[in-house]
């Protein structure tokens, strides 16, 4: 009787650290914009990867780079590149200016900064009018990342490295 009651007592107790931590790992809150400044100025770039599955993979990845540049890499059918500029507005919104080759701008929403215990997450501001979510890039997708800039645009990725 005491062995099955430790047994129950055990498992609701792996039950609570498992809840506590769905909600805990899920969980995020605003992050100090400085820590993106800070990355970039470390790194040289701090960079977002959004993958989502389906019948083709598509996504999008964003590369902030030093100097107030950006980096925007969408794929799906193909490869679509664009370039530009960020500002962070004194609420810490992120807005962007940007366009491919031929001058075609790219509509990005306004995001935020965010994180939660595994990284940091760029969303969008309003989430009534996009869900976009993008989390922080793995040192592997950084690696990728780094390369399609350089083959496609003039811009040095590496400095201040």
């Amino acid at each position: 009787m005491r062995t099955r009651r430790k047994i129950i007592g055990a498992a609701l107790a792996g039950a609570a650290v498992v809840l506590a931590c769905g909600w805990a790992c899920t969980h995020k809150s605003k992050a100090d914009i400085r820590e993106l400044e800070a990355g970039i100025q470390r790194d040289g770039i701090f960079a977002f990867h959004e993958k989502t599955a389906g019948e083709l993979d598509s996504g999008r990845d964003v590369a902030f780079l030093p100097a107030g540049r950006v980096h925007v890499v969408e794929y799906g059918n193909a490869l679509r590149d664009y370039e530009g500029t960020y500002n962070i507005s004194a609420d810490g919104l992120i807005h962007f200016s940007v366009k491919d080759r031929v001058g075609q701008p790219l509509n990005l929403v306004s995001l935020v900064l965010m994180q939660d215990m595994r990284s940091f997450i760029l969303q969008s501001a309003d989430v009534s009018k996009s869900a976009w979510t993008s989390r922080q890039a793995a040192p592997d997708d950084v690696v990728w990342i780094r390369r399609r800039i350089k083959e496609w645009a003039p811009i040095d990725v590496d400095a201040g490295l």
